[in-house]
C-alpha cells in the first residue's frame, strides 16, 4: 500500500495541468490536450560541443620595401615621388638589386633636398685650397647632426639609421648598398633592406614634412 507522503511525491511530481487543489488557477483541459513533458524538458546536451571563438588572422609581413601608407609627404620632385611609388610596390623578395638601389636613391634624394633647404654645404675647401666634393656618408652624417640639433628629433630617434645607414658594417650601409650595384657577388638580404627603410623614415620626415 502507497503511503501518504508518496502520494503526495507523486501528485507534486504530475504537471501543473493535471495537479488538483486550489493552486491551479489556469481553465480546465482535456487529457489529450494536457502535456505531460511539461516542465521536465531538460536543457539540451553541450557534451562534446567546442565554443568556437574568431580569431584574427595574423597581419603578413610586407613584401614590399616600403609600407602603402607613409607618415610623411611625397617628395616634390617627379623622380622622387616616381622612386617613392616604385619602394611601395616593389617586392623584394624577387627584385632585391633593384630594391637596394631604390632605398640608396632615395636617401641620397631626401639628404640633397635636406641640405638645399637647409643651406648646407654640397662641398669644402680642402687643405690646399681646391674645393672638394663631400660624399654621400659625409653628407648623410651632417644631415643627421643638422637634424638632431635643429627639429624635434633626438640622437635616440636617430640611432637606428645611425647604426644600419650610416655604419660601414651595416649590409643597409650606404657604403654596402653601393657595393650591392657594382660588386658582382654581394646580393642584399630582404629583411635588412625592409629594416633599411624603417629607419629612415626620420630622415624622410625632416626632409619632406608630416602630412
Amino acid at each position: 500500500m502507497n503511503k501518504a507522503s508518496e502520494i503526495d511525491d507523486y501528485l507534486n511530481s504530475l504537471p501543473k495541468d493535471l495537479r488538483s487543489g486550489p493552486k491551479h488557477t489556469g481553465p480546465s483541459l482535456p487529457f489529450k490536450e494536457i502535456n505531460l513533458k511539461a516542465g521536465k524538458e531538460s536543457e539540451p546536451s553541450t557534451e562534446g560541443e567546442t565554443k568556437k571563438t574568431k580569431r584574427k588572422p595574423a597581419p603578413r609581413p610586407r613584401r614590399s620595401l616600403a609600407p602603402k601608407k607613409h607618415t610623411f609627404e611625397a617628395p616634390s620632385s617627379t623622380k622622387g615621388q616616381h622612386f617613392l611609388r616604385e619602394a611601395s610596390l616593389i617586392d623584394v623578395e624577387k627584385y632585391k638589386l633593384s630594391s637596394a638601389f631604390l632605398l640608396r636613391a632615395f636617401i641620397e634624394l631626401a639628404v640633397h633636398d635636406y641640405m638645399r633647404a637647409n643651406k648646407l654645404p654640397f662641398s669644402e675647401k680642402i687643405d690646399n685650397g681646391e674645393t672638394k666634393n663631400l660624399d654621400l656618408t659625409t653628407r648623410t652624417s651632417r644631415v643627421v647632426s643638422h637634424i638632431v640639433q635643429h627639429t624635434e628629433f633626438t640622437n635616440a630617434d636617430m640611432r637606428g639609421f645611425k647604426t644600419n645607414i650610416l655604419t660601414k658594417s651595416s649590409p643597409t650601409s650606404i657604403q654596402s648598398l653601393n657595393n650591392f650595384v657594382h660588386n658582382k657577388f654581394q646580393i642584399p638580404v630582404s629583411d635588412s633592406l625592409r629594416s633599411g627603410w624603417d629607419c629612415s623614415v626620420p630622415l624622410f620626415i625632416a626632409a619632406f614634412g608630416e602630412p
